[in-house]
């Protein structure tokens, strides 16, 4: 693709005022390449009406040079149409050519016809392709100064055109032909900045919404490698500093754990293979706390709700969390299949964590991170709810509700 001008400027009003927003030419392809279809087809429509006419006509001195002067107006407008298109508008050239065929079409035809029909349909069918032009030059990219001056030549070869009716009673008609040229080139001058800066607009907001999704990608993934790593090695390192280990064994075993839980997430992948059932994984999963007494239950037939990590994570830091504040060794984790109530609502499942230790005040004071984060917002992010009871001295529960998929 050729890019002729790699930037330009564009004023956009927002709430904040005006700003300048640079804008390269690929940005504002589409809208150029639309109004350029739309000239094309108004070109093609009047070509088509200017062979009707020039076949027709008897007023030519010579009909051959009617028919050159439109065999050169129309292969000039495919070739520009074409050129335009491949390289995404209306270029200085173009309009400058088109300028040139307008003059130049009108002067030789005013001359093939006599005085008394230069203000007739013989010369007429000329006057909307120099309107024509007056839109290529507002539409193409080059000083406002020039395509100005390019119009006033447009419009002094229609009145040079014109000038035997300029003594008699058309003058008056001739005069609106040549300001409706001006007006032509006017009314384009002013639409084309405003759909190219609505272009700008609209491209702004995709590239802002964009960023924006990108930044809230990184803080999500950013929450999840914290998330891991609160999970994984920080709970161990807590747990070994806390004394939890029965023995050098033990310690070591949970080091080795923690080692290859932290080379999958420098990896960004999971080591170990996953079992396919919430179950089984809640099984496996309670194997890694061999100073805890993990009971699963499964209440109502939950065997084949598939195993997803964001709830088991959040299981781990329940069962992290029983070991360090609950003072118990006794946790039952069980499973239970919630019909749904609605035919258009899905199945959900509940799973609770339920100790007898020490337990807590809720609302005594401000969730950690790992309730807030390991637990609710994973769940939450699932599209389930999270629910924590607790009493001193009574023991903890905590309830997840999460769609069954």
């Amino acid at each position: 693709m050729m890019d002729v001008s790699p930037w330009r400027r564009i004023g956009i009003t927002t709430a904040a005022g005006r700003r300048a927003v640079h804008l390269s030419d690929d940005e504002v392809e589409q809208v150029d390449q639309i109004l350029l279809v739309v000239w094309a087809l108004l070109r093609g429509e009047l070509l088509l009406q200017a062979l009707i006419t020039v076949a027709g006509g008897n007023a030519y001195r010579n009909g051959a040079v009617a028919g050159t002067v439109l065999a050169v107006a129309t292969g000039e407008s495919v070739l520009i149409t074409v050129g335009a298109w491949r390289r995404f508008g209306m270029q200085t050239w173009h309009a400058w050519v088109d300028t040139a065929v307008g003059c130049g079409g009108i002067v030789v035809l005013a001359l093939d016809c006599p005085a008394s029909g230069r203000v007739g349909m013989p010369l007429l069918w000329m006057l909307p392709f120099i309107q024509g032009s007056a839109v290529a030059l507002a539409l193409c990219r080059t000083a406002r100064r020039r395509t100005v001056a390019g119009t006033a030549l447009l419009i002094g070869a229609y009145l040079l055109s014109q000038t035997p009716a300029l003594t008699h009673h058309a003058a008056a008609g001739v005069l609106i032909n040549g300001v409706s040229v001006a007006t032509f080139y006017l009314f384009a001058a002013l639409i084309t900045p405003v759909l190219r800066a609505l272009a700008a607009t609209s491209r702004l907001q995709r590239l802002t919404s964009l960023q924006h999704e990108r930044e809230r990608a990184t803080l999500r993934e950013r929450a999840t490698q914290f998330r891991k790593m609160h999970d994984s090695v920080l709970q161990t390192l807590e747990a070994l500093a806390a004394g939890h280990a029965n023995d050098h064994s033990h310690a070591r075993q949970l080091a080795a754990h923690e080692a290859v839980q932290l080379r999958a997430l420098l990896a960004d992948s999971d080591q170990s293979p996953m079992p396919a059932t919430l179950l089984t994984q809640l099984e496996h999963l309670s194997a890694e706390f061999p100073t805890l007494s993990v009971e699963v239950v499964d209440l109502t037939g939950t065997a084949e709700v598939p195993a997803w990590p964001a709830t088991l994570d959040a299981v781990r830091e329940l069962l992290n969390n029983v070991i360090k504040h609950a003072h118990t060794h006794q946790v039952t984790v069980s499973l239970s299949n919630i019909p749904a109530t609605r035919p258009d609502d899905q199945d959900s499942v509940e799973l609770v964590v339920r100790d007898h230790g020490t337990g807590f005040t809720p609302g005594a004071r401000a969730a950690g991170y790992g309730l807030a984060q390991s637990v609710t917002a994973r769940i939450t992010e699932l599209g389930g709810t999270v629910d924590i009871w607790s009493q001193p001295g009574q023991g903890t529960r905590v309830t997840l509700i999460t769609p069954r998929r």
